[in-house]
């Protein structure tokens, strides 16, 4: 009998995939706060209706600091100038709906600081659809459930402080 693993999609649905499929990747990303409980949030076209964390994979070669200063310029047009803090990491089975691929992921946030103005940059704006300064009221707007889990840990703890 082929052993299962159980990933969830970004819409929280359920698939069974054999362990042996998974592709392992490590990404990283970044909560920059603007202050007043804003945050940087994406949008892009593999999840266009949930608002998301700026970031991606790590290249071969990369550290996470170096993959996380490459994937939010490439993303916000953004330059980052420091990572302040890693807020937490985890291992996560997921389920890429747009190519049916799943994916054993280790997971990194970190609060971060940048400067420059806020552009999806040319090498990734085919992927990122918006990309703007949303307030941790959330309102209307859908936010990824693990995004909005980080972005509610980080402000728990930094409150506490």
């Amino acid at each position: 009998m082929t052993e299962l693993c159980l990933c969830r999609d970004i819409n929280g649905d359920v698939h069974f995939v054999a362990c042996n499929d998974l592709i392992s990747r490590t990404s990283v990303y970044g909560l920059l706060d603007r202050g007043s409980h804003e945050v940087l949030m994406i949008r892009d076209r593999s999840a266009i209706e949930f608002w998301d964390l700026p970031g991606g994979g790590v290249e071969l070669g990369e550290t996470r600091v170096e993959a996380l200063f490459r994937e939010v310029q490439e993303e916000t047009g953004l330059i980052l100038d420091e990572v302040i803090e890693e807020i937490c990491h985890f291992v996560e089975c997921f389920y890429d709906i747009s190519t049916g691929a799943a994916w054993k992921s280790c997971r990194y946030f970190y609060v971060v600081h940048a400067a420059g103005e806020l552009h999806p940059a040319r090498k990734n704006s085919d992927d990122v659809v918006d990309l703007k300064f949303l307030s941790t009221v959330w309102g209307s707007e859908k936010i990824s459930p693990v995004s909005k889990s980080i972005v509610e840990m980080y402000y728990k703890r930094r409150d506490l402080r």
